[in-house]
This record gives structure tokens, C-alpha cells and sequence, in this order.
């Protein structure tokens, strides 16, 4: 029989009142604790956000300072081999100046060699028109009527020696 009793509406009311507001109070109490995480979500993501935006402008500045280094070595390596170039080139006239000064140089000895042989050559012919003068006033200058004793050289020694 207990469940025919009726019950007063007050304490309906009432019950039905406080489980209400027990659900509200919850759900405040929830959200509060919500929003409490929330903001120190948002503090952490805010000191996060601190630490990786000055990350960034350090690696930032890091690689602008690269850069720049980069370009200086760059400006450095073309000045190198512009210098480089420049010093090739002097010793590739310097190779071709010695070059011709080689080539000049065997020219000349060879000029030389060729000159001093013929100089040598008419030494010896020389001595051997003395020598058939020699023989020639000796001998044949002594005898008489045997004619112009240029005459003799040129039948002893040949047609250069007239000269």
C-alpha cells in the first residue's frame, strides 16, 4: 500500500527542485572546471607559442646570418677565381713567351751551328788554298814559264777557289 499513498505535491516539487538544481550545480561545477583547463591550455599553448615564435626568430636570424655568410664566401670564390683565371692566363703567355724563346733560342743555335760550320768549312779551304799556295810558290813559282800562279790554284784546287 505503500505505493497508493500519495504524496504531497510540495514534496514533488521539492525533490524534483533540488535534483534539478543538483544538475545545474554539476554542470556549473563542470564547466568551471572546464573553462579552468581551457585557461591553462591556453597559458601553456601561450608559453608555447612564446618559446616557438623565439625559436623561430633565432633560427630565423641564424639563417639570414647563413645567408649572408654565404653570399660573402660566394662574392669571395668568384674574386678567387676571377684571380685565379687571371693567373692562369699570365702563365699561359708565360708558357708561350718561353715557348718562343725556345724556339728562338734553337733557331739562333741553329743558326750558329750552321754558321760555324761553314765558317769551319771555309777555315778549311782556307788552309788548303794556303797550303796549295805554299806547294804552288814552293814548286811550281820556282820553275819558270809555267804562267799566273791563279791559274794553277784553280786547276790544283777547283772553281771555288778563284775566288
Amino acid at each position: 500500500m505503500l505505493c497508493k499513498m500519495k504524496v504531497p505535491r510540495r514534496m514533488l516539487w521539492s525533490t524534483s527542485r533540488t535534483k534539478f538544481s543538483r544538475t545545474l550545480q554539476d554542470k556549473i561545477r563542470q564547466s568551471e572546471e572546464f573553462v579552468k583547463k581551457a585557461a591553462e591550455e591556453k597559458n601553456k599553448a601561450e608559453k608555447w607559442k612564446g618559446a616557438w615564435a623565439s625559436s623561430l626568430t633565432e633560427v630565423s636570424d641564424r639563417w639570414t646570418k647563413l645567408q649572408t655568410e654565404n653570399a660573402k664566401k660566394s662574392l669571395e670564390i668568384e674574386s678567387l677565381k676571377g684571380e685565379l683565371d687571371a693567373e692562369k692566363k699570365k702563365n699561359e703567355e708565360a708558357r708561350k713567351q718561353m715557348k718562343n724563346f725556345q724556339e728562338q733560342k734553337e733557331k739562333n743555335e741553329s743558326k750558329l751551328r750552321d754558321a760555324l760550320l761553314k765558317s769551319e768549312k771555309r777555315n778549311i779551304d782556307i788552309e788548303k788554298v794556303n797550303e796549295g799556295f805554299k806547294n804552288i810558290i814552293q814548286t811550281k813559282w820556282k820553275e819558270p814559264g809555267h804562267g799566273d800562279w791563279r791559274i794553277r790554284a784553280w786547276q790544283v784546287f777547283g772553281p771555288e777557289s778563284r775566288d
